[in-house]
């Protein structure tokens, strides 16, 4: 190729995958997986002593190093305990209501 000719963006971009598949290819190992399918059990709804049985550990701390929970996870989670927070107090206000009207009837 001449310094004039132009490369076409379809020869970069296949190039640019196959560099990528050969670097990943080199630092990938079977044992990763580990992470994938520690992080998608927890975030599919495992407990986390189950899972910890599942991955053959014998302590919980082990298999933490193994969960990578992503940010919309911890923000679905938060906002799961917030709606039950909620429930409750206002389950607990009206029971109160409930209580002062019976006392006053």
């Amino acid at each position: 190729m001449s310094a004039t000719s132009s490369v076409s963006p379809s020869l970069l971009r296949s190039g640019n995958t196959q560099l990528n598949q050969r670097r990943f290819a080199q630092h990938f190992r079977p044992y990763d997986l580990r992470h994938t399918y520690g992080t998608r059990a927890i975030e599919s709804g495992t407990d986390p002593l189950t899972l910890m049985r599942l991955m053959g550990h014998a302590d919980l701390k082990t298999t933490a190093r193994y969960v990578h929970l992503s940010k919309r996870h911890r923000s679905d989670a938060q906002r799961r305990i917030e709606e039950h927070r909620a429930a409750r107090e206002i389950a607990a206000v009206e029971a109160q209501k409930g209580a002062t009207l019976g006392a006053v009837q």
